[in-house]
């Protein structure tokens, strides 16, 4: 299989993240369930519609990885530790004009030695460096985005829309009429009020 193709993801290595305390029952039923009894612990568990909605139920809780994804995080860790050269600093005021002037100062000074090279580039394959942004966002799991929650949207803008969907039903059966707000008028005055004009009810 090449490298760009899409592969099937058969398992996910769950890792828990943080502590569980004070998180609601069923929180800890699910993390048990899963086998997570500690921090840091990781289980690897099948790619299936019960486990990733058992995960949707604790995002907060948990890393999600594929075996991909867990391998070139390790391997960043690793690149990341290796021991780099040392950084060369110079004090002396001679080799800083010379950096500052450039030729004219090198020339003066014969004796002065050339700057030191730049440090190599970290030693990471570019496929890796390519997939590194895996672990930052899941993009291989599939059906696991899909059952992502999606945005709440605010509830006054329900509460407009209701109010404004009213409105607009109402003034067309003609109860936002001139004549219905008359009436309705009429109708909250007091009784006494409405019986001396003439309306009687």
């Amino acid at each position: 299989m090449s490298e760009g193709a899409t592969q099937v993801v058969k398992s996910l290595f769950v890792t828990l993240r943080r502590g569980f305390a004070g998180t609601p029952w069923f929180h800890r039923r699910i993390l048990d369930a899963l086998g997570l009894k500690r921090r840091h612990q990781c289980v690897e568990k099948p790619n299936n519609q019960s486990i990733r909605g058992m995960l949707t139920k604790v995002p907060h809780l948990v890393i999600i990885e594929t075996d991909r994804m867990r391998y070139l995080r390790e391997m960043k860790e690793y690149y990341e530790q290796l021991p780099r050269e040392p950084w060369v600093l110079h004090h002396d005021p001679l080799h800083a004009a010379a950096l500052r002037v450039g030729g004219a100062a090198a020339a003066a000074a014969p004796a002065l030695q050339a700057p030191p090279p730049p440090p190599p580039p970290p030693r990471v394959t570019p496929y890796a460096l390519q997939h590194l942004e895996e672990h930052v966002l899941a993009r291989g799991l599939e059906g696991y985005e899909a059952a992502a929650p999606k945005p709440v949207v605010p509830r006054r803008y329900f509460l407009e829309q209701a109010r404004m969907r009213r409105v607009k039903i109402l003034t067309e059966r003609g109860l936002f009429g001139a004549d219905a707000c008359k009436e309705h008028a009429e109708a909250l005055r007091p009784k006494a009020f409405r019986r001396r004009i003439g309306i009687r009810d």
